[in-house]
């Protein structure tokens, strides 16, 4: 999998790839993923190439504005010999951040019984916007530790942010 974006020179092409492997390495199983390439960039910015294999969309937070979510619409990977799956392209500009994460960090169960949810990580992103990289990651994780039942984990949870440096 480590050639296939160097092999199909786009992220749409790499997944639907890596899905025709699956098909023929697992049976029965499935897995999630978003891949994704940062266009050459200029002064001003430049672009994010993202395609997505059913997996949860990726944040953008920008200036003041509210966090975004980055919808690219695809299909889970080993289960389907075919996948719909197309190349989503947004712009990024110096000082943005991008927050990629696994379905762990929104959907632990609160003291009510309640899923977590994308509302309320996406309000503690925006409040916590302007700390730097690390301290941000560290502070979302033990949010979401501290808001969900016995403060334990049901499913993993990983997390990677990107910020666009001037």
């Amino acid at each position: 999998w480590q050639g296939a974006m160097q092999q199909t020179g786009n992220p749409a092409a790499s997944l639907k790839r890596i899905n025709q492997e699956l098909q023929e390495r697992i049976s029965g199983n499935f897995i999630t993923a978003m891949l994704g390439s940062f266009g050459p960039r200029n002064a001003g910015g430049g672009e994010l190439r993202l395609a997505n294999g059913g997996h949860h969309p990726p944040v953008l937070l920008r200036g003041n504005e509210r966090p975004r979510l980055l919808n690219s619409r695809g299909r889970i990977l080993g289960i389907f010999p075919v996948v719909n799956i197309e190349d989503a392209v947004f712009d990024y500009r110096p000082g943005d951040r991008f927050i990629f994460y696994t379905d762990g960090l929104i959907e632990p169960r609160t003291p009510d019984g309640d899923i977590l949810g994308e509302e309320a990580v996406l309000s503690h992103m925006d409040s916590t916007r302007t700390l730097a990289g690390e301290e941000f990651c560290d502070r979302l994780i033990s949010f979401v530790t501290e808001s969900s039942v016995d403060c334990s984990q049901e499913d993993d949870v990983s997390l990677l942010v990107i910020d666009v440096e001037d």
